[in-house]
């Protein structure tokens, strides 16, 4: 920290003693050395005598004179004004250093938390900002979570197991499998068996897991009790049925179900159905199953709510795998789900009522192709994660300054204190919407890029520099992102995008077939690559003349598609507009041609 300097070191005022006292001559000597060395320093100095005096040669001309002491005082006071001016210039400097240095210590210390949930799983509670789906998670009995990646699947995940974990007369049971496959599955799925076979097996299939998940979660809530808990009855019964059946109950979610596909590969592929039947309840253990059902209900019945959360399903999802099969196991858990749900309900045959509810969450796109394999839509529990709604989408950022700020009390306080007031001549916060996929992840991503930049800067706000740069940092990660997902279906992707480097923002279908050529791709993709680029909001259809969509949501693509279709036939030509969110990255170059705000962040 910055130290002003005392009046002592400031400047330096040496005073000789006239050659009428007595030792003036040792006396001067001692400050005309020191006079030597404050002048050979470059420090300020006053050198007064009083009269008479006759001065050396060498400092003749440094030297005031003075025969009383108020002609003394005049000669100080007007050599030391400027002095004091700017030494008092220097007390407000430092006092303005340390004020702002609080105000960057207190920007230092704000955390704007991590773009992926799952490594700040123990912060989101705290400034998870409630939606909808949210809310009706909770409270509905059996729920279907959908969203795109980035849009805050986990972090609603981690919101309602926190939720219902604050009353201690909930149960909560999270299944997150890390890695697996269905392949065994899907292969005696594609066997010559009647549909109510198939559903019979895949329901049967996930009942096992689901009950067991549940005995599982229970029993390890048992062993985490201390050693002086006493287990009720119902307890130790639950705990010495888990443990005779351990190899069924206590591998992990993953081992279990690769333990069960195996099983069920077991199957003879000639049997009548219900034989078949019956052989699929042996491999199961419907029996055991049965047994853990009345087990579980005397340990359950007292809770107010058991909540089974079901994510990372989607992991074993292949774009190019088996669509219909894949949708049927989907759906079977959504069905098993509300069977479970409602078997558990039932107070009948020595079996407890259990209040138990139920959420799958899933990727938007992994529901997106479901949809075309559903009969009854329009009666699947869906609740769609949209941050359509700019507002909403910005208290994601408002929540998170104000949980580290200390004295924050209100939201648009975020924006006066910590961000510039602009951005390339737009307010801060519609440059930022205009820039990013309206997802929680991308905001992030952005906000602690730039707020990096400010801090290394040594700023006491946000500003439109650091807002740039940490734009050219966050359409890196967008770019890396989308290269992640459509490399699956587009092979040398990364390649094809480079191509669209320094190119206009609006191009044309037979600019993007040229683009192709150069990546030495077929013009059979062309249009495989367009509708996928649309699919991952690389690229925006024209929907009417200077008017760009880009397809948020899934289910929409139908309605966007025809839009497009008609204004191509009125224009006479394909227009598509790459999102502003890969603009700095790729050096897109942008286009005056469509009108401020046109541009939206939703449908």
């Amino acid at each position: 920290m910055v130290r002003p300097a005392s009046h002592r070191s400031f400047r330096r005022r040496c005073h000789f003693l006239s050659s009428e006292y007595q030792d003036w001559e040792l006396y001067n000597a001692k400050h005309a050395l020191v006079a030597g060395l404050a002048h050979g320093m470059a420090r300020p100095l006053l050198m007064l005598a009083h009269e008479p005096y006759s001065s050396p040669l060498d400092y003749r001309d440094l030297l005031r004179r003075h025969s009383t002491a108020a002609a003394a005082e005049t000669i100080f006071a007007d050599w030391s004004l400027p002095y004091v001016e700017q030494y008092e210039k220097r007390i407000v400097s430092a006092a303005s250093y340390r004020v702002a240095e609080l105000e960057r210590k207190e920007l230092r210390d704000i955390t704007v938390g991590e773009p992926v949930a799952e490594f700040e799983s123990d912060s989101i509670p705290d400034y998870y900002v409630s939606t909808a789906a949210f809310t009706d998670t909770l409270r509905a009995k059996y729920s279907l979570v959908v969203g795109r990646k980035g849009t805050g699947k986990t972090a609603t995940l981690f919101a309602v197991t926190e939720q219902f974990l604050s009353d201690p007369c909930n149960h909560v049971c999270v299944i997150k499998p890390v890695g697996y496959e269905l392949e065994g599955l899907l292969s005696i799925l594609r066997e010559e068996l009647s549909r109510a076979e198939k559903g019979y097996l895949v329901e049967s299939f996930w009942k096992f897991l689901l009950y067991t998940e549940l005995a599982k979660s229970v029993y390890d809530q048992l062993l985490s009790k201390p050693e002086y808990y006493v287990r009720t009855p119902a307890e130790s019964a639950l705990a010495e049925f888990v443990e005779q059946n351990k190899a069924l109950i206590t591998p992990e979610f993953t081992v279990r179900l690769e333990r069960a596909v195996a099983r069920l590969r077991e199957l003879p592929s000639l049997t009548s159905a219900d034989g078949r039947r019956t052989r699929t309840s042996e491999l199961l253990h419907n029996d055991m199953l049965a047994r853990s059902r009345v087990l579980l209900g005397e340990v359950l019945e007292s809770k107010a709510k058991v909540a089974i959360l079901v994510d990372n399903l989607d992991k074993a999802w292949n774009p190019n795998g088996d669509l219909p099969l894949l949708s049927d196991l989907l759906f079977g858990l959504l069905s098993v789900s509300r069977h479970v749900a409602d078997e558990f309900g039932r107070n009948a045959s020595g079996r407890s009522s259990v209040n138990l509810c139920f959420a799958l969450f899933l990727r938007s796109d992994i529901y997106a192709a479901m949809l075309h394999f559903a009969k009854e839509r329009d009666k699947l529990p869906a609740r769609l994660i949209t941050w359509a709604d700019p507002e909403l989408l910005r208290r994601v950022i408002e929540q998170r300054f104000m949980k580290s700020a200390t004295d924050i009390e209100f939201p648009h306080e975020v924006w006066q204190r910590y961000f510039a007031p602009t951005v390339r001549g737009m307010p801060t916060w519609e440059y930022i919407g205009g820039h990013i996929l309206p997802k929680p992840r991308d905001l992030i991503y952005l906000v602690k890029s730039a707020l990096q930049f400010a801090v290394n800067r040594g700023r006491t706000q946000v500003e439109e520099k650091d807002f740039i740069d940490g734009e050219k940092q966050y359409s890196r990660f967008a770019l890396d992102s989308l290269i992640v997902e459509a490399a699956v279906r587009i092979p040398n992707v990364e390649d094809l995008l480079l191509h669209f480097v320094q190119s206009s923002e609006i191009l044309t279908q037979d600019e993007i077939a040229a683009k192709l050529e150069s990546a030495r791709m077929s013009a059979g993709q062309l249009e495989i690559v367009i509708n996928f680029f649309a699919q991952l909001t690389f690229i925006g259809f024209e929907v009417s003349p200077n008017r760009f969509e880009f397809l948020y949501d899934e289910q929409d693509a139908g309605k966007i598609f025809m839009m497009a279709q008609k204004t191509t036939e009125s224009t006479k030509v394909r227009r598509f507009r790459i999102h502003p969110a890969f603009h700095a990255y790729l050096e897109i170059q942008s286009s005056g041609s469509v009108a401020p705000g046109q541009l939206s962040i939703g449908l």
